[in-house]
């Protein structure tokens, strides 16, 4: 195959034995009390912030971000032999990317070409290892939230040319065609989104700086082409990740001004209420999340607030 292969402690390509990766650290997180727990695994690769992640086939992907060895790289992680692959790159260097999986394919949509948004959106075939480009966004944005739901992408706010957006568009592979549904509530960039009991829910963000950071949550009816506002977290945070991990909506990380986060705050859509699990072991913003099974993985993203000490931690949570 060909295969660059980014093994840490090993330079040889991947033959049939493969030798131990770095070992795993267990962190004295161990919860009985339903709060979960968290490991800290084998390191990203490349130190990188404001990253997309996503996952495909019980594997880990993490591409673009800022970092300076380049933002196409397109790096991804296998927790089941717990080694890195350096994948064909993105074709072009961006930050702030969203991206998801969806029909054996990573789609990759917007994001920042240094402090510019574009609306370039490609796809991935793991297989071949080859990018494709799609048709583009209907405006340029970066920081977005990109979702899939019933075969579809979602791309919902962000920040545009012209500042915050509240723009909302679904897109159809099988037409390669965007549309416009209808705009968020409050127009932001840098949130936090996942689909949760079949309906995209879209929290926290900020109103052009961290300093302006927010609570405010909402959800979409897709039935209805609809928006509608939900109990807000705990935290406001924007740059922060969100998962769906059983049948809770998993948010953590993220900043405002001054303060990266650590909080892992969890909703649940039965009792419309939020509550606190254990806490992320390090801090950090400019980050994604995604599950793999039944675990949450938390790769890169930066340690101080701002564009600061981008990093390559990688972090594992469960209940």
């Amino acid at each position: 195959m060909n295969r660059r292969r980014l093994l840490t402690g090993i330079s040889a390509a991947l033959a049939s034995t493969v030798a131990p990766a770095t070992a795993v650290t267990l962190l004295p997180r161990k919860h009985d009390d339903g709060l979960g727990e968290w490991q800290t695994i084998t390191s990203v690769p490349t130190p990188r912030e404001g990253v997309g992640v996503a996952s495909l086939r019980e594997r880990l992907y993490v591409v673009g971000g800022l970092s300076p060895a380049g933002a196409a790289l397109n790096e991804v992680y296998d927790p089941a032999l717990d080694l890195w692959f350096e994948r064909a790159p993105l074709p072009r260097a961006l930050d702030h990317v969203g991206a998801v999986g969806l029909a054996d394919r990573i789609f990759v949509v917007g994001g920042f070409d240094g402090t510019t948004p574009v609306s370039d959106a490609f796809v991935y075939d793991p297989l071949a290892d080859a990018w494709q480009t799609i048709a583009p966004l209907p405006a340029p944005c970066g920081a977005l939230a990109l979702l899939t739901f019933d075969g579809k992408l979602y791309a919902i706010g962000g920040r545009s040319l012209k500042g915050v957006s509240a723009d909302h568009y679904r897109y159809d592979p099988q037409t390669n065609a965007w549309e416009q549904l209808a705009p968020l509530l409050r127009a932001r960039s840098h949130v936090q989104a996942a689909v949760l009991d079949g309906q995209p829910h879209v929290v926290g963000g900020r109103i052009e700086t961290p300093a302006h950071s927010v609570t405010d949550h909402e959800y979409y009816d897709v039935f209805y082409d609809k928006w509608a506002k939900a109990p807000p977290p705990l935290t406001a945070r924007s740059g922060g990740a969100a998962a769906v991990l059983g049948d809770r909506l998993l948010v953590v990380g993220g900043e405002n001004a001054t303060t990266v986060f650590f909080q892992n705050e969890a909703f649940d859509y039965k009792s419309q209420t939020w509550a606190t699990l254990a806490a992320m072991p390090h801090p950090r913003h400019g980050i994604g999340a995604a599950v793999v099974g039944s675990t949450l993985y938390v790769p890169a993203g930066a340690t101080e607030p701002g564009t600061a000490q981008p990093s390559d931690i990688n972090e594992a949570f469960t209940f």
